[in-house]
């Protein structure tokens, strides 16, 4: 019996294999990755999760993805160089828009899509579906006779043209992802420069190719928003954030099938030995960005989450140290704002009791505050906790703060002015002894603020690639002033001095 292939002619067997290729992506990758790279392809569960997901996007059945996926995992050939080109075999009409902050990874990508598509075999299957126009052979911009485009920005420039799709690969280099203003400039450049650049709103079509660098880049801040699905893949598996990604119908695309903890994501050329020299090779924050995709190193950054895993209780809480009766002093040092408002720094306010060398957190305010709120606060935790001394950092609204308790207070409680000479991280590192030592014991709970102390753990062991760090900067300022001698009399009297000199 003859098989089907040699029942088939010439004509009808090629028109079947552009239609099969089609209509499957991961066949289509493996059909056509010879045409762009000499190198064998090698096939990994990987590079299906990435083809199905991106199935998933050509079938109308998911609108936006993040891929946080580690190097050599072919991510960026998959997504903005043979995908582009599957969908102009799907749809010639189609365009797609790609950003970048490195305007040299559009181009190389540009080039590679173009070559795939005068490719022998991308012409043999689908060489009558477009012509590409010639006098539009240009790396950041190409279109077809049938109406498609590709269209590259970098991040920051505007554009006047739209797309069914947009590609956004690597907004933020390592470097600017520790300046905030960079951070802040690419976030605003996605949400609002590129976020009306469609040719349909409603149909709208956005993925997101990065490195997760910061908790406060563009990836960071697109998953805030719940609206997209993460394919993130670790080069060490976490059962705890096992990825699943799901169609906007709830339909599961793909699922980690790893299940033991460390289980590495095996690629081509890389192994055990490569993820060790990779360790040594990055450091802990580059290795978390890259290989387990996380802005912080697993366990914390600067302050490792172990160090504050003391806790204490005056309720004889099983596994929890007893809350000490009494303390040789409870000091309040507030970490104060510019102003208030939910886009601004919060103030962070910790009750501190010092009992035998140890710092017992007993309670926090922590809040977007105004200047008279910050000081009614104050008074009530004096009040709440008999604390026997304010510390408040010298800067923001501090030294108004100071005087306003002066004149309200008067002299019963001191007014300690901190200063803040060293940058956060000097301050962050110099005090990291402490912690680690085990100087820190925090409360079950705080009292007088709605953000939990796992929200207070998180925050401080993520510095300096957390959103915030008022919280960071007052348990720094709290163990720099209460685990040593603290600032002489004359100290504090000039510290008056120039708060009282920069209100006039």
């Amino acid at each position: 019996m003859d098989t089907l292939p040699s029942i088939l002619g010439n004509t009808t067997k090629t028109q079947l294999k552009a239609a099969i290729l089609r209509a499957n992506f991961p066949l289509f990758v493996k059909a056509m990755w010879s045409e762009i790279d000499p190198s064998p392809l090698t096939w990994g569960w990987h590079m299906d999760a990435i083809c199905k997901s991106l199935q998933a996007v050509s079938e109308n059945r998911l609108k936006k993805l993040i891929i946080s996926v580690p190097p050599g995992t072919s991510k960026s050939m998959c997504v903005s160089v043979l995908w582009p080109a599957f969908q102009w075999a799907r749809d010639p009409s189609w365009a797609i828009m790609t950003g970048a902050a490195n305007l040299q990874l559009i181009r190389r990508d540009s080039q590679r899509w173009h070559d795939l598509i005068l490719s022998p075999l991308y012409q043999e299957l689908y060489g009558d579906t477009f012509k590409m126009l010639s006098d539009m052979d240009n790396l950041t911009y190409r279109k077809n006779n049938r109406g498609g485009e590709r269209i590259g920005v970098s991040v920051g420039s505007g554009t006047a043209l739209r797309a069914t799709a947009q590609v956004i690969d690597d907004p933020l280099t390592v470097d600017d992802a520790r300046s905030e203003s960079s951070r802040q400039a690419a976030t605003m450049w996605f949400n609002q420069t590129m976020s009306n650049r469609f040719r349909n709103q409603s149909e709208a079509i956005r993925i997101i190719i990065a490195q997760r660098l910061h908790e406060s880049d563009v990836s960071g801040m697109a998953l805030k928003t719940g609206e997209y699905q993460h394919l993130c893949l670790p080069t060490e598996f976490d059962p705890e954030n096992k990825c699943i990604v799901k169609d906007d119908n709830g339909q599961i695309i793909f699922e980690d099938p790893r299940t033991t903890k460390g289980e590495l994501l095996l690629r081509f050329g890389f192994g055990p030995q490569e993820n060790e020299q990779a360790k040594k090779d990055l450091g802990s924050y580059g290795y978390a960005a890259q290989q387990s995709q996380s802005p912080v190193p697993i366990g914390g950054g600067m302050w490792r989450r172990e160090w504050l895993s003391a806790r204490h209780s005056p309720y004889n809480t099983p596994g929890c140290e007893a809350t000490p009766t009494k303390f040789e002093r409870i000091s309040l040092v507030v970490d104060a704002a510019f102003k208030g408002g939910p886009k601004n720094d919060k103030v962070a306010m910790l009750v501190v009791g010092v009992h035998k060398t140890r710092l017992y957190i007993l309670d926090m305010v922590w809040d977007n505050l105004d200047f008279v709120a910050t000081v009614e606060a104050v008074k009530r935790m004096i009040a709440k906790w008999k604390v026997t001394e304010v510390a408040i950092e010298d800067k923001a609204n501090g030294p108004a703060i100071i005087n306003q308790l002066r004149d309200q207070i008067g002299y019963g409680v001191p007014l300690i002015p901190l200063e803040a000479k060293d940058s956060k991280e000097a301050r962050v590192s110099a005090v990291s002894p402490n912690i680690e030592g085990g100087c820190i014991v925090l409360p079950l709970q705080f009292t007088s603020t709605k953000q939990t102390v796992e929200d207070f753990v998180q925050e401080v062991c993520s510095f300096p690639f957390a959103p915030h760090d008022d919280a960071t900067d007052a348990l720094a300022h709290a163990i720099n002033r209460l685990l040593s001698s603290g600032p002489s009399a004359q100290a504090i009297y000039q510290g008056y001095q120039r708060a009282a000199n920069r209100l006039r």
